[in-house]
């Protein structure tokens, strides 16, 4: 099976992880902006952009191991993965199976938490959705993710994003919903967390409010925080912000590793 990935740059690796419904398209800035002085990596995970379905159902260990292959591929020994919300479901799994090829890692709206039953039921409504309404749910899904005050700010994104998704088949979004209801808890991972945490929030996120995001940041030892005036679309949002802090946190990491 097929896993797409942009590469650019040379130097010490940064590895970035879409979210539901996106792609790697979402990361380009980054790879504009980071690649002089880093090897940036962005991947289409499992069933998104490019890639192609694995299973029947996407565990977020099998996409995990998708990025593992990818790092692999590209004689990748060590990086500082960033994941955004489902991508930071994806990261967390990777760092607590390979915590030997992570000098830090980033969570972009996104939790360690698993879902809830209200979650899981809404899930499960998702897949009933898609299999007979695929463009309606993703045509009002995807500005929901963005905050009210940017929907106009953001219009192109919202249109690019939606194409992205529009290409999704709905085998995929099943696929990627199933494995987000059985996804563990990685809750004692960030807790016993040696290398730096990056948190990056936005204050009109609904779907992974501030309050979550500031107690899992507590139970970190070296963390750093970043609350933007965002919805659930931080690294879009706020694209320059998200960067910089990016930039200076991946240089911390790699400093603290050597």
């Amino acid at each position: 099976k097929k896993i797409y990935y942009q590469t650019q740059g040379q130097g010490d690796t940064i590895v970035f992880l879409h979210g539901f419904l996106n792609s790697s398209v979402v990361w380009e800035y980054y790879l504009e902006n980071l690649s002089e002085n880093y090897q940036v990596i962005a991947v289409d995970l499992p069933g998104h952009g490019e890639s192609e379905n694995l299973a029947e159902v996407h565990p977020m260990d099998l996409m995990a191991d998708a990025v593992c292959a990818v790092l692999d591929e590209l004689l990748v020994k060590k990086c500082v993965m960033i994941g955004h919300s489902m991508g930071g479901y994806v990261m967390l799994n990777f760092a607590g199976r390979y915590s030997e090829r992570v000098a830090g890692f980033g969570m972009i709206n996104s939790t360690a938490l698993p879902d809830g039953e209200t979650a899981k039921e809404n899930r499960l409504r998702v897949c009933e959705i898609v299999k007979n309404e695929k463009l309606n749910f993703v045509t009002s899904f995807i500005p929901e993710l963005f905050a009210k005050e940017n929907l106009a700010k953001f219009n192109v994104e919202i249109e690019r994003l939606r194409g992205v998704a529009s290409n999704i088949s709905p085998q995929a979004i099943i696929a990627a919903q199933h494995g987000m209801i059985n996804r563990e808890s990685f809750v004692k991972f960030l807790e016993a967390a040696k290398n730096p945490v990056l948190f990056i929030g936005g204050h009109y996120d609904t779907r992974i409010p501030v309050e979550i995001l500031l107690s899992q940041a507590m139970m970190v030892k070296n963390a750093e925080i970043l609350l933007l005036p965002t919805g659930h679309m931080s690294h879009i949002e706020a694209h320059v912000e998200a960067c910089i802090a990016i930039e200076s946190f991946v240089k911390r990491c790699f400093v603290f590793q050597s």
